[in-house]
């Protein structure tokens, strides 16, 4: 019985190993290399919207900030999930992102539903990335809040959040280059949110590129200690 166990695991390792060569993983399109692009310049930081005013309309223009955001984009992680700290399985997610239109002042947001890190209604300009959240207790309101930003030096300490729950950041110029199945990056950040007791994010991040790596730990509930919950790493991608 052993014995038929080992080979069944074996050969999920061969098929999960041969699924991820098999995607096409084409050479990164950096932001300074890209042309035809919007780059996104508005600071909404402190803007507050009607969560209904904001829609899903289809937008064909091509957004170069931080994040290459249109609706052709794509990229595909492999995320290994845990319970309670103890693995469970993996399976391939895909991040995609739609974009939606503000009628009060037409900028572009963008949403996705894959959990990866980042606000899933986020805009992204050439330096930072800003989330939309609900107003606590007040959801007919979204306010927006800054998220991951890129900074002068080599580190950066500052405050950050979870929802509604305060969160130390800490983001770093990573000093090598950064390797997943996707490829081989240079110019990856480095960035973390911890909130104690409660959930700590790791990204790896390349500006232009998006997300190589993503590490979440959270509390169960009644403890204190933080346990493994997901990391999602990066296979393949398109960004035209």
């Amino acid at each position: 019985m052993n014995f038929r166990l080992l080979v069944a695991f074996l050969i999920f390792l061969i098929s999960c190993s041969r699924s991820i060569n098999d995607f096409e993983q084409p050479e990164p399109v950096l932001h300074s290399q890209r042309s035809s692009c919007t780059v996104p310049v508005a600071n909404p930081l402190g803007r507050s919207y009607l969560t209904d005013s904001l829609k899903n309309i289809p937008v064909t223009d091509k957004y170069c900030g931080l994040l290459p955001l249109h609706g052709k984009a794509y990229w595909i992680y492999l995320d290994s999930l845990f319970e309670n700290g103890v693995f469970k399985k993996v399976q391939y997610d895909t991040l995609r992102f739609s974009s939606l239109k503000s009628s009060d002042d037409n900028l572009v947001w963008w949403e996705t539903s894959m959990d990866i890190g980042i606000p899933k209604r986020v805009y992204a300009t050439d330096s930072a990335l800003y989330g939309l959240q609900f107003r606590f207790f007040q959801h007919t309101y979204s306010d927006v809040y800054r998220d991951y930003f890129l900074f002068n030096g080599d580190s950066v300490r500052y405050l950050a959040r979870f929802d509604d729950i305060a969160a130390q950041g800490r983001s770093l110029k990573w000093p090598d280059t950064y390797a997943v199945p996707a490829g081989e990056f240079s110019h990856v950040i480095y960035f973390e949110k911890h909130a104690r007791n409660y959930r700590k994010d790791v990204i790896y991040f390349v500006p232009g590129v998006g997300i190589l790596k993503y590490y979440r730990e959270k509390a169960p509930m009644g403890t204190p200690t933080l346990k493994t919950e997901k990391i999602s790493t990066l296979v393949a991608f398109r960004l035209e």
